[in-house]
């Protein structure tokens, strides 16, 4: 097997990379000072965890007006987005494609 120049290894890695917006959301102040991390994106899952106002956690995935988020390491849960304020930069996350990887 031929050894690839750096060059041709950078046009592989554009075209075979997954690209995503990734965002983060900041916790509201809130009547209780803490907000309740649910298990389920709904009202009705049980609690996880309680955060804080003021605390900043990325976004993992986004449904029907939650958002899931790491609010420990490995302990992803979900938050309302009715008491999180989206942050509106974004930084674009860059994740290499597996189908587009060289096999050796």
């Amino acid at each position: 097997m031929r050894k690839k120049d750096p060059e041709e290894i950078r046009k592989e890695a554009t075209t075979s990379a997954v690209i995503t917006n990734t965002f983060s959301v900041t916790v509201n102040n809130t009547e209780t000072g803490w907000l309740r991390v649910r298990t389920e994106p709904t009202l009705n899952a049980s609690e996880a965890a309680k955060i804080t106002p003021g605390r900043t956690f990325e976004v993992k995935e986004e449904k029907e007006g939650w958002y899931r988020i790491e609010y420990e390491k490995g302990k992803l849960g979900w938050v309302s987005s009715n008491y999180v304020t989206k942050v509106t930069a974004t930084t674009p996350s860059i994740t290499p494609d597996p189908e587009g990887e060289d096999e050796t």
